[in-house]
């Protein structure tokens, strides 16, 4: 039986992962797939990336940091910590712990919680380094438990609303390209399908990028290029895709059970979770699909 001691809420649906049972299940319609080390972040500077471990031992659940190339693996902070993401200058890391996003400078000083009502996730920076996006609801914004974009000052100040709620489901998983252009994914339940969006701030206009009538997830974006992972209705399980900005030049990368990923910072690689039965650990891929290379394995873990 799995013990509940922690929920991440992913759009498929609520699913749980435990410290004492290391794989998830989506439905009995899915094949069994296996989440050890989940949701990479690479550093501005490429010389680490984040993720959050699930593990066996409560205490060693958590956000850990690794090399590139596989070395100096360490836990930097303790607890079921979700979706670590990079400050521009590589001085702190935001995440989403107890349902609200917090700060800590790489070097683990300076814990700092920087929301307190509602329920807030998935934090992305600004480009000039002063503010942060997350989605979440908020009693002082709407009554409506709906998922909408705000931005907050790095210290915690000013918290606004950048994209209300939308009439057809939850706004989720912003991040930032530039000082003006937003890119997020809508959640529809009423037709079942979550699609890619831009937001354009300064115009208040939206272009939908994602026309696949699939589950769309995490867009991660470089260089004017997003990374993002789909279920179509066709395969049961999470694969990787890359697109343009403007949606076109559309391509599937990995063809294997594959979960989160992020941009080396020259664009040229993908971290990104095998996401088979017999894995669940960090890759590190071409942007190209090619050149498959474990990263993160068992050892100190358990």
């Amino acid at each position: 039986m799995i013990k509940k001691n922690h929920i991440l809420f992913i759009l498929v649906s609520v699913v749980s992962f435990s410290c004492d049972k290391k794989e998830l299940y989506i439905g009995d319609e899915f094949p069994r797939v296996r989440y050890i080390d989940i949701e990479p972040a690479w550093s501005p500077d490429g010389r680490w990336i984040a993720f959050y471990h699930n593990d066996s031992i409560s205490s060693k659940c958590g956000i850990y940091l690794v090399r590139p190339d596989g070395t100096n693996l360490k836990q930097w902070h303790a607890g079921f910590a979700a979706t670590p993401a990079w400050s521009p200058d590589g001085e702190w890391i935001t995440f989403s712990e107890y349902s609200q996003i917090w700060k800590k400078k790489l070097n683990g000083d300076s814990l700092t919680q920087l929301t307190n009502k509602g329920k807030n996730f998935y934090p992305s920076w600004s480009y000039n380094n002063e503010s942060i996006i997350f989605d979440g609801w908020d009693p002082d914004f709407s009554n409506l438990r709906i998922y909408s974009i705000f931005t907050i000052k790095k210290n915690g100040q000013d918290k606004a609303s950048i994209k209300s709620e939308h009439a057809d489901g939850d706004i989720r998983m912003p991040v930032w390209n530039d000082s003006t252009l937003i890119i997020y994914v809508r959640h529809s339940p009423l037709f079942h399908e979550t699609e890619i969006f831009s937001f354009d701030i300064s115009t208040q206009s939206d272009i939908r990028l994602t026309f696949n009538d699939s589950r769309d997830y995490y867009p991660k974006i470089l260089n004017n290029k997003i990374a993002f992972i789909s279920i179509l209705p066709s395969n049961p399980f999470f694969t990787i895709w890359t697109m343009n900005i403007n949606g076109s030049g559309l391509k599937q990368i990995t063809f294997q059970e594959s979960y989160a990923c992020d941009w080396s910072p020259g664009g040229n690689k993908l971290v990104y979770t095998d996401t088979r039965e017999v894995n669940g650990w960090l890759w590190i891929m071409d942007s190209n699909g090619g050149n498959k290379q474990q990263l993160t394995y068992d050892y100190h873990y358990y």
